[in-house]
């Protein structure tokens, strides 16, 4: 990678959870000029993103305040969480221990365990977001960074319908609004 063009381009922090969605990001910020800085989830995200970042640091879900250190010390004001996270491997064995939130990250998930506010994924997510907000660090799309990985215009499976004028719509299509 060419240092002229990392030089003027912000630190880039990526939050990443399971699949191969995190490493194409990585690569695809990389591939724009940016440093990638990753906080790599414990059991979730892919070993091979500590090789691709510039730095790195595994993380448990509830240590809010360990990621927002790393992205500090890092200088990354802007992040994008990425990859899935299996809820259900919050109950592995070891989880617990993995995953203990810090004082920061008790603090933002205590109303939710509490009860106080609904725990819907959504919700969720929001609260996470703005903790980071709190503390200068802005959650953006992946898409916005590298719109390269999204889907391009054309049709997406199965052979063109050879019937149907240019321009026509089926059934389907009718149904789901299109």
């Amino acid at each position: 990678m060419n240092s002229d063009a990392t030089d003027h381009l912000p630190p880039f922090g990526v939050l990443a959870g399971w699949g191969q969605l995190p490493i194409e990001m990585a690569t695809a910020l990389q591939r724009h000029g940016y440093a990638v800085h990753a906080l790599l989830i414990k059991g979730h995200a892919d070993p091979i993103l500590a090789e691709i970042s510039a730095t790195h640091e595994w993380v448990g879900l509830g240590q809010i305040g360990k990621c927002v250190r790393f992205f500090h010390r890092h200088q990354v004001t802007t992040a994008t969480m990425v990859g899935k996270v299996h809820k259900v491997r919050i109950l592995d064995r070891g989880a617990l221990w993995n995953h203990f939130p810090d004082w920061y990250g008790a603090r933002v998930i205590a109303p939710f365990i509490l009860g106080k506010k609904d725990r819907k994924d959504d919700t969720i997510l929001s609260g996470i977001c703005r903790a980071f907000s709190n503390k200068g660090i802005e959650f953006v799309p992946a898409t916005d960074y590298a719109p390269d990985l999204l889907v391009k215009f054309g049709q997406l499976a199965g052979k063109p319908d050879p019937f149907l004028p240019r321009g026509a719509k089926n059934k389907t299509s009718r149904r789901l609004g299109g």
